[in-house]
């Protein structure tokens, strides 16, 4: 699969050359991860088909975005020049996506502690909820290049002094090296689940519940005509109300 412009552009089979992605997304060579995931933002929102972009278009956007947020891809890019093709919509990591979705859904909703109401946004909701599994992974996967870092300078110093024998300090820490590198690895595909999982959330709209007007209760006046003789016009009611206070009053009086 290649998209319009660019099937000139294929040397192989899964990959595509010749496409400048930093350009697609107007950025410089040396852009942040950051300001990579804000540029797609900011053009998602006036190259959507659904608010008039072309599909044509939302591909190269697509395919920019999914390959200069991957550091591995971003560094193939680089250096080789050449992008993979994206995989259909079809396939098993869409099913893992949808998967993510649901339990998101089932704990916003469908648990019996559901704080929501029909009248909250539940699409910013669950984007928000995305946004902070997202920041959560990618602290986790921070640390662990950290310490992958901190294994490899380490573990370059450690010589054995009897040649020929087995060196066992460094096999130690290769093995913990290869148990980060799985880990890694498990984050980065959670990390590209949960974009994923946005882009599709994104691709939505939701139109919360109007919340009606609360109908206004009618104030109530109450007239009362009175003179020094006493009460002069007025309901019973009204007389009697008159009458309790000016007897409260006199014993107040009385007690002062």
């Amino acid at each position: 699969m290649t998209f319009g412009p660019l099937r000139r552009a294929v040397n192989h089979v899964g990959a595509v050359v010749a496409l400048n992605l930093y350009r697609v997304l107007g950025l410089k060579k040396d852009a942040t991860v950051e300001a990579i995931k804000t540029a797609y933002r900011t053009l998602a929102k006036t190259r959507h088909p659904d608010v008039g972009g072309s599909i044509e278009k939302w591909r190269i956007l697509q395919l920019a975005y999914r390959v200069l947020s991957d550091e591995d891809a971003r560094q193939r890019y680089d250096q080789e020049g050449t992008v993979e093709e994206p995989a259909p919509e079809n396939d098993r990591e869409l099913g893992e996506v949808i998967s993510f979705l649901n339990q998101i859904i089932t704990a916003l909703i469908i648990a019996d502690n559901s704080t929501l109401t029909p009248y909250d946004d539940l699409r910013a909701v669950i984007l928000d909820v995305i946004d902070k599994e997202h920041g959560e992974r990618s602290k986790a996967f921070t640390v662990i290049r950290a310490r992958e870092k901190r294994i490899r300078r380490v573990n370059r110093r450690w010589r054995r002094k009897t040649f020929g024998q087995v060196d066992y300090i460094r096999a130690l820490f290769d093995q913990n090296l290869e148990a980060l590198c799985r880990k890694r690895a498990d984050i980065k595909k959670q990390l590209a689940l949960i974009e994923r999982a946005r882009d599709l959330v994104a691709d939505y709209e939701f139109i919360p519940a109007k919340r009606k007007p609360e109908p206004k209760k009618a104030a109530v006046t109450v007239t009362v005509k009175t003179s020094a003789a006493g009460v002069k016009g007025g309901t019973l009611m009204e007389q009697e109300i008159l009458r309790m206070m000016g007897a409260t009053f006199r014993d107040f009086d009385g007690r002062s």
